[in-house]
């Protein structure tokens, strides 16, 4: 990627000034990011970024495309809390009690982001960082609707695919790696059904 880099002050609009609105010019910094080896017939990545965080150097202007990289994975946090824990649907009258459902479930969004980037980027750590053996061997059967469960130990994302089945995933060849949409939707009814499990014992 080359990376480039500019600073300016922002006037205040004719229209703003008009109105005598009393906002000060903006210094900001505008950086330009371009792919110089793109993939053979694909256009190259570019991107236009402003911010108004000092950048005086090529270092900080990289710092800020790293940090502006992190968008998509912001995006799918806020994707899981709202069609995933579906926080839009909470009912609560009073600010201090949503606000602590909303952080609530923004642990549990974070826990299942987590869980579907560390499968993908270490397949074959261990189940045991995310779950119990027992909880493996209760997945491991409602998932797959068998009695009996592998000798070997589970990966995490053995974990993560049984998840995800339990979740409407199909696990066609096409079908890529599982979501996080689906991973919570099975999370969610593994745990109403271990619950009772346990109880049951």
């Amino acid at each position: 990627m080359a990376i480039r880099f500019t600073s300016s002050t922002v006037q205040v609009p004719i229209h703003l000034q008009q109105k005598g609105a009393d906002y000060p010019p903006l210094s900001c910094t505008l950086i330009h990011v371009v792919e110089v080896t793109p993939l053979v017939g694909q256009a190259p990545i570019e991107w236009f970024l402003v911010t108004n965080i000092s950048t005086t150097n090529a270092d900080e202007a990289a710092e800020k495309v790293a940090w502006y990289v992190q968008r998509w994975k912001i995006e799918r946090f806020h994707y899981i809390l709202k069609n995933g824990c579906e926080v839009e649907k909470l009912q609560e009258h009073h600010a201090d009690r949503l606000q602590k459902l909303i952080l609530f479930y923004s642990i549990i969004a974070l826990q299942i982001q987590h869980l579907t980037y560390r499968s993908r980027e270490q397949p074959e750590a261990p189940a045991t960082e995310v779950i119990s053996e027992n909880e493996w061997q209760v997945l491991y059967r409602i998932a797959y609707r068998t009695k009996t469960v592998p000798q070997q130990p589970a990966t995490l994302k053995e974990v993560v695919l049984a998840l995800a089945k339990l979740g409407g995933f199909l696990g066609r060849k096409s079908d890529g790696d599982p979501g996080t949409k689906v991973i919570w939707k099975g999370l969610r009814r593994f745990r109403d059904v271990y619950e009772s499990y346990y109880y049951l014992m």
